[in-house]
């Protein structure tokens, strides 16, 4: 399974710190500008007093003075009000002295004395729980992080960016199936909201379905990331990793492989599965077999001077297509007779598909399809990819949508979205 490296989550949204200072009421205002802001506010005369000195120096940008001031303060709080209003000039001196650390911790003392003073709004905890959350994240502290998100989501944020912070918080925290869910409310909201995200998004899903082993998640949001970054890379990866959650048998994976190599995203793999493609082809199928080996020679993929297998099994096969050739066509007529199976019907097809005559495969998948017995859902599948390669999209789109079982039903999800959205360089 290919791993993902993080990603610079805070810094790609370009978040600012500045909008995290509340507004800091000043002590001689009236009475109904004063309740215009919010909650009231009733301090302690001694706190009054020892903080207007504190909100005089912060004008400076005085800290040091400031800070002397909020100490002076602390001495004689006695209320819930009080302490809010002490930890608000805390933020704000925290703030004019551009520390980080104290930073967060004065969003933490404001928050909690927010809370016991009940003097947060659903506003104030939408935005103070998100900076919270961001700051948690940042300092690594990813349960700290989940736990602010999912009160900022509570108190009515609606932000995007809030789930996707909670989403790689989740996935860091091993939580991946929770992760999944998460960030594919991310992704739709944001569609929803007429923006394309962030192809970090989709790889976050996909790479947490995948270590949860989620398949169907994963092929819904991997099959959204193709469809927004249809990379040739991309599609390497979701494949590859689509292998590894699936665990698929022989025949499953060989269509895979197939579906790899017709997309171009073999070229972005591994010998490793050139060579399975080539072992699982080759004895039935010299023409695919032939090809998968000189396209993984082209692509610095296979080496036949240190693969044994490919530098055996390339003169072998190319001997068989010479003897093949001779009966193609009895074979095909056999394979489409009335008393024929559609088992035959459909090896003949793969036969065909071997040698990218995809018009003669599709013809015989077709002929599979109207017998008794036919693996309907292989067929259908095999039938769309040789008409999308043959150029038939509407067709290959009308047979893709007749795989209705799993896995050959995902398998069909990847090239329907290979239809609409072939890979790019």
């Amino acid at each position: 399974m290919n791993s993902t490296s993080r990603y610079a989550l805070l810094a790609a949204l370009g978040l600012a710190i500045v909008s995290v200072t509340p507004a800091m009421p000043a002590f001689a205002k009236k009475k109904e500008e004063e309740a215009a802001k919010g909650p009231q506010i009733k301090l302690t005369p001694a706190v009054a007093n020892a903080l207007a000195p504190a909100q005089a120096a912060l004008g400076k940008n005085d800290v040091v003075t400031a800070e002397a001031a909020i100490a002076k303060a602390r001495l004689g709080a006695k209320t819930p009000d009080d302490n809010y209003m002490i930890a608000q000039f805390v933020l704000n001196a925290a703030q004019v002295s551009k520390d980080q650390v104290k930073l967060a911790a004065a969003l933490d003392e404001l928050i909690a004395t927010g809370e016991i003073a009940q003097k947060l709004t659903n506003e104030d905890k939408a935005k103070f729980y998100s900076f919270q959350g961001q700051f948690a994240y940042q300092a690594k502290n990813y349960i700290k992080a989940e736990e602010a998100m999912t009160k900022a989501l509570a108190a009515g944020n609606a932000d995007s960016n809030v789930l996707v912070i909670m989403a790689d918080s989740q996935s860091r925290s091993n939580k991946t199936a929770a992760s999944v869910v998460t960030i594919q409310k991310a992704i739709d909201a944001e569609r929803a909201a007429g923006r394309q995200p962030a192809e970090s998004w989709f790889e976050l899903g996909s790479n947490s379905a995948a270590m949860a082993n989620m398949v169907d998640p994963y092929v819904t949001v991997s099959a959204q990331w193709l469809e927004t970054y249809p990379e040739l890379k991309s599609w390497a990866n979701v494949l590859n990793n689509y292998r590894a959650v699936a665990k698929l048998n022989q025949q499953v994976d060989l269509d895979l492989l197939r579906l790899a190599r017709a997309s171009g995203a073999m070229a972005q793999m591994t010998s490793r599965e050139y060579h399975d493609l080539m072992l699982g082809v080759y004895r039935a199928y010299p023409a695919e077999a032939v090809a998968v080996i000189k396209e993984g020679i082209a692509a610095g993929k296979v080496n036949t001077t240190t693969d044994r297998d490919a530098r055996e099994l390339l003169p072998l096969s190319e001997g068989k297509i010479v003897v093949e050739k001779k009966t193609l066509a009895a074979d095909s007529a056999a394979a489409s007779a009335p008393a024929a199976k559609a088992s035959a019907a459909i090896a003949m097809g793969d036969v065909w598909y071997g040698y990218q005559d995809f018009a003669k495969a599709a013809g015989l998948y077709k002929v599979a399809l109207t017998k008794p017995g036919v693996d309907a859902d292989l067929a259908n599948l095999r039938l769309g990819a040789s008409l999308a390669q043959g150029g038939d999209k509407a067709g290959a789109l009308a047979a893709l949508n007749n795989v209705k079982n799993k896995p050959y039903a995902d398998l069909a999800t990847f090239w329907k979205v290979w239809i609409g959205h072939p890979a790019t360089s």
